[in-house]
């Protein structure tokens, strides 16, 4: 187990099922310090379980979102170092979210009224829910991942279908005369250079589309450093989408157990 800069500390379990052949990991994930005020005023320990399916290969069925990359790892190592983000979060909205290991981290930091987790594909749409499910039974606090939800959601349709209904920005109350935020967050999405565009297009239609104009709006990219044409092909979209990118130059403390620690960038985006 290993510490990190803010307090926290989590620890991943790993153990082995098959089934159809497949090798399936069921993860517990273990947060100390409640961020629930009533348990931390009086300094006790919540251990927090989040449980999620996923497969050990890199693709499986046609897909490489059924499996857990070291980039939404990172990014829940960030988010728990600089949860002050979150002040204000009316909305998170996640994009490929793969098997849900961010988002279900997320929920259980109660970072944000409500978080919509979104991918394309139909099969990991699928084990996102039936993670979502595992973790329906409340905790200590009465918390059950009861807003979270999943969407469909894919770069590559034109025009892309921001699922503004379910986001409903006009249910975002002002808090104390600001406005409340929503925060899009991405790991390990930038991979493939015939992708980069359209997810700098679905990045500029969240922080800029009218629709969203009463929150305050952000984006945080975790991405793996593999390949840095790729990188500077995705900054160039970026940037051609009028977008404002800056990288994040932070130490992130290791609080997972892991085999490999890559290295990645964190970055974050907004417009004027």
């Amino acid at each position: 187990m290993m510490k990190c800069m803010s307090g926290l500390q989590a620890l991943c379990q790993d153990k082995h099922r098959k089934k159809n052949g497949v090798t399936k990991l069921i993860s517990f994930v273990i947060v100390f310090q409640s961020p629930c005020k009533k348990v931390r005023r009086s300094n006790s320990v919540l251990n927090a379980l989040i449980s999620r399916s996923h497969s050990t290969q890199m693709v499986s069925g046609a897909t490489t979102g059924l499996c857990t990359w070291n980039g939404a790892l990172t990014m829940c190592e960030w988010c728990l170092k600089n949860r002050d983000i979150f002040r204000d979060c009316d909305t998170v909205i996640e994009l490929g979210s793969g098997v849900g290991l961010l988002g279900l981290f997320l929920g259980k930091l109660r970072v944000a009224r409500r978080l919509l987790l979104t991918d394309h594909s139909q099969l990991v749409l699928k084990q996102l829910d039936q993670n979502i499910s595992l973790n329906s039974e409340e905790d200590e606090d009465g918390y059950k991942f009861d807003n979270l939800c999943v969407h469909k959601l894919d770069w590559l349709d034109e025009p892309v279908l921001i699922p503004w209904e379910v986001l409903d920005p006009e249910n975002a109350p002002e808090i104390g005369g600001r406005k409340q935020k929503l925060i899009i967050l991405a790991s390990d999405c930038v991979f493939d250079p015939e992708l980069c565009k359209s997810l700098a297009l679905v990045l500029k239609e969240l922080l800029t589309n009218q629709k969203g104009q009463l929150w305050e709006r952000e984006a945080y990219i975790c991405s793996t450093e593999r390949n840095s044409e790729t990188m500077d092909g995705f900054l160039q979209n970026v940037e051609e989408a009028g977008i404002t990118i800056s990288k994040i130059d932070e130490e992130v403390p290791s609080v997972f157990l892991r085999e490999n620690i890559c290295q990645t960038l964190i970055h974050k985006l907004t417009t004027t």
